[in-house]
């Protein structure tokens, strides 16, 4: 039978787990003092196990709410898994599990992500033209260890429905988008052409700094017409018989 000291000690540790699963999150993430210049998280409700933040910042880039549940049984497993999902403007919605390893800082687990061009405007590349249409992404698995580099990566999308914005309402269709880990880490997205107006055999490369350079190639498909043509030889010095070279980098 359990003695005295057992019946105290279970006490002790019901009344911590109590006092733990009604903590409020916005207490709990303010104890984590994250840089506000990375993440910041508002309007909070909730506890740390399950709960809302109606505002979310990330690198001056606004949306939210983002909702979260920790599950239980991952915390048995000494793997706490988080489930998390968020919506923005523009039809932005994410969804996917943060799974804690040893060794690891950030685990991702069947991460979706869907967006319009529009939305993500202050995440593209400065261009001449405004681009809309959709991506669509899915991340079945992305590791960071604690250096911050990513050690392994299974990811891959499409772009749909890609257009020239007004006053050109051109059409330039379809691409897919393959993701693979480089050899000093950063990552190497693959740009090819499905249905598009333009033939691409582009490689879009983003390192562990934040770097980015977009390598590659672009030559006119079968279905470009000629005021297309025109735009892109105004715009770029485009040849539509020739392959005309990418070379782009910045940072994000």
């Amino acid at each position: 039978m359990m003695g005295t000291r057992g019946y105290l000690a279970l006490g002790v540790a019901g009344y911590l787990f109590f006092l733990l699963s009604t903590l409020p999150a916005g207490l709990a993430w303010s104890w984590l003092a994250i840089d506000p210049s990375v993440l910041v998280l508002g309007e909070m409700s909730g506890t740390p196990w399950s709960g809302t933040a109606g505002r979310v910042v990330v690198a001056h880039f606004e949306t939210g709410p983002l909702h979260w549940r920790i599950s239980p049984e991952s915390l048995l497993r000494l793997a706490p898994r988080v489930d998390f999902s968020l919506d923005g403007p523009d039809g932005l919605h994410l969804q996917g599990a943060v799974v804690g390893e040893k060794e690891l800082i950030l685990n991702v687990r069947e991460l979706s992500f869907v967006a319009s061009l529009a939305g993500l405007t202050p995440l593209r590349m400065q261009l001449p033209v405004d681009l809309l249409g959709r991506l669509a992404f899915r991340i079945e698995h992305l590791a960071v260890n604690r250096e911050g580099r990513i050690i392994a990566i299974d990811a891959g999308g499409r772009l749909e429905d890609l257009m020239i914005g007004v006053p050109w309402d051109k059409k330039l269709g379809g691409f897919t988008l393959e993701a693979e880990l480089g050899v000093d880490g950063e990552v190497l997205i693959h740009i090819k052409d499905v249905d598009g107006v333009l033939r691409t055999a582009l490689v879009l490369k983003i390192y562990p700094d934040g770097r980015y350079s977009l390598r590659g190639s672009l030559k006119g498909g079968k279905d470009m017409d000629d005021q297309m043509a025109n735009l892109l030889r105004q715009w770029i010095g485009f040849e539509r018989n020739k392959q005309f070279p990418v070379r782009i980098q910045g940072y994000l």
